[in-house]
């Protein structure tokens, strides 16, 4: 049988599933081994002595045969091992207990062994029946990469019951048409892929495949690794949705999508009226999602968006909210074509790398291009462009929250919001501009940067992020390379290759309303914001008194009051000279004051006791 290319899988996963042959199906009758794994037998999977045959009979072999069935239901905590060097191929295997039960199971294959469930209709199961609690650790040995776990159907956790699967090492293969299904009925089920060693390759995964199940995890850590030939989808499967399911990615985690319709983290369900929310996909800590050339959407992909090319969504009447996508600090997310994120979801961006790339097996770019109808939030490094978009159709209209306090908003390529779309930035005494790189080629492949735009409308709503004042703040900077500086047919300012650049938005909320602001091209390479202030006070000290704000000190503090239009104030004190007068070349500084209103003070204690004289100085920085 063909293989997969290998990756990781690891985690603590109940996995529950009874396979019964269809009538018919086979040339002769299945036989069903039940575990009753003796202690004295050492849990060894070719024990005869381990099973029990169909009607509750000795079994004379163990299961063997494509045909065989086996199905572990034992209570308790017990361990399996699959001898080195021999392949065992059945039709399925079902992990399961009595109702109301628990079990833990360690299955163990030993160096260069095999367990092949063929999958007749399922091939590998964790907790299948309702109320059950199952946890299989799972171990593929230490023997070459394509020995292992290989199941030719789908590979299901918590069918019904509670089902968990933690795979530590080894190979796990589930081939095409094999579907991972993570909470496949009523039940919920967890998979813990972790380790260098541990690799799982399948055709599809579904994190959440009913829309009865919820609450199912799929993680992938210390550097485990799994490989998907087609569609991966969390929150729903292709028929309908699910809700309250997540995909972690962390501590060097791979997982690597090769092909399919949209990766999803909401709803791509067939079915009417079916909801998927609060579905989360977290990538960090030198986490790795790698997409070969197609579409992620954030929410709901039944809803056709404008640039969102989706030819086989389901139909209208599914629904999709307060779903996220949030890459970390150390996380990547990379060679996506397109990024949709429909209205009432997020794509939370905290530090990371997201969007396109060059894809390594063709050396061409893949543009990662995010049209938003929901939210955008964060900081990082965006390989290809963020379009805040509009839709008047669904009324799903975007919002940009960029934390530009923390560190900046890196775009390779453009930057646009539509007229009816919000934007907010973070301004004050720490901040970064957002930087435009208009760096990548639109389409692929092109000598020129074209078809990249640096386009402003809509509104953008300024916070104070700390020590807001009037000033200039630089809001975008971009490749002054790239405006047109002589009277070309072109409009002045239009960006060579076609692009576009527009500055039009409307200023909406602001820190302080005593302020004026506008918006400034007139610098090359940046858009500012400009802040001013036409009725504050003047620049002054307006009052030194004494005052006993430290009992301590008697009535000898001293008490400075001043207007001021900064950011920061410094105040600076020295001594007077002999006839009285002062320079501010001896004076050190007091304090740095953060400032938040036209007005301050500073209490300088003990400052009445200098002799014979003290002078302040205000200044800003």
């Amino acid at each position: 049988m063909s293989r997969f290319g290998k990756h990781l899988m690891a985690g603590a996963v109940a996995l529950g599933l009874i396979v019964v042959a269809p009538a018919n199906s086979r040339a002769q009758d299945q036989t069903n081994y039940w575990w009753t794994g003796a202690a004295a037998n050492g849990g060894i999977w070719e024990t005869t002595g381990n099973w029990l045959a169909t009607n509750n009979m000795t079994a004379t072999a163990y299961p063997n045969v494509n045909i065989d069935s086996a199905v572990f239901t034992n209570a308790g905590a017990y361990s399996v091992s699959i001898n080195s060097g021999d392949t065992i191929t059945i039709s399925n295997a079902t992990f399961d207990c009595t109702t109301g039960g628990t079990a833990t199971v360690t299955l163990t294959i030993n160096g260069s062994g095999e367990l092949n469930a063929d999958g007749d209709p399922t091939g590998f199961s964790v907790a299948q029946g309702s109320n059950t609690t199952v946890t299989l650790y799972l171990a593929g040995g230490t023997g070459a990469l394509n020995t292992g776990l290989y199941v030719a159907n789908d590979l299901e956790v918590g069918h019904d019951g509670i089902g968990t699967l933690i795979f530590t090492n080894g190979l796990v293969t589930a081939v095409n048409p094999a579907v991972v299904q993570i909470g496949t009925g009523t039940g919920q089920g967890t998979v813990i892929l972790t380790g260098p060693n541990t690799y799982l390759n399948t055709y599809q995964i579904a994190v959440g495949n009913t829309n009865v199940s919820y609450g199912n995890t799929l993680i992938v850590s210390n550097s485990a690794s799994i490989t998907c030939s087609s569609t991966f989808r969390v929150g729903c499967s292709s028929g309908s949705a699910s809700s309250n399911n997540e995909l972690i990615v962390i501590d060097g985690g791979l997982v690597n999508i090769t092909a399919g319709a949209p990766f999803t983290v909401g709803n791509r369900g067939t079915v009417e009226g079916t909801l998927a929310y609060n579905n989360t996909i977290m990538v960090g800590n030198a986490g790795v999602i790698d997409i070969a050339d197609h579409t992620i959407v954030v929410g709901n992909a039944a809803t056709l968006e404008t640039h969102l090319s989706c030819s086989t969504c389901a139909a209208s009447g599914t629904y999709a909210t307060d779903n996220v996508f949030q890459v970390q600090a150390g996380g990547t997310v990379s060679n996506a074509t397109q990024i949709c994120i429909t209205g009432a979801n997020t794509l939370q961006l905290y530090g990371g790398y997201f969007g396109g790339g060059i894809f390594p097996s063709t050396a061409n770019y893949y543009l990662g291009n995010i049209t938003n109808f929901g939210v955008f939030e964060g900081w990082g490094v965006l390989a290809g462009s963020l379009n805040n978009g509009s839709n008047t159709f669904n009324n799903a209209l975007g919002f940009i929250a960029v934390s530009n306090q923390v560190a900046p908003l890196v775009l390779s390529n453009s930057f646009t919001t539509a007229s009816n779309t919000v934007m907010q930035i973070a301004l004050g005494t720490n901040y970064y501009p957002i930087a435009v790189g208009l760096g990548q080629s639109d389409p692929p492949g092109t000598p020129l940067v074209t078809n990249n735009n640096l386009v402003l409308y809509g509104t953008i709503d300024f916070v104070n992020s700390g020590g807001f004042a009037p000033g200039t703040y630089t809001l975008f900077t971009y490749p002054p390379s790239l405006i047109v500086s002589n009277n070309l047919p072109a409009p002045l300012g239009t960006l060579i290759n076609s692009n576009q650049f527009i500055v039009a938005p409307v200023i909406g909320t602001v820190p302080n309303s005593a302020y004026t602001y506008k918006i400034s091209t007139n610098t090359s390479g940046q858009i500012n914001l400009i802040v001013g202030c036409t009725n504050c006070p003047p620049f002054v000290i307006t009052s030194i008194s004494r005052t006993n704000a430290n009992l301590g000190n008697g009535n000898t503090d001293i008490l400075l009051q001043f207007n001021t239009t900064g950011a920061v104030d410094r105040v600076w004190a020295g001594p007077g000279t002999a006839n009285g007068s002062y320079t501010t070349n001896g004076m050190t500084p007091l304090t740095s004051i953060t400032v938040n209103s036209t007005t301050t003070n500073y209490v300088d204690p003990a400052g009445a006791t200098n002799q014979p004289a003290r002078y302040y100085h205000i200044s800003s920085p």
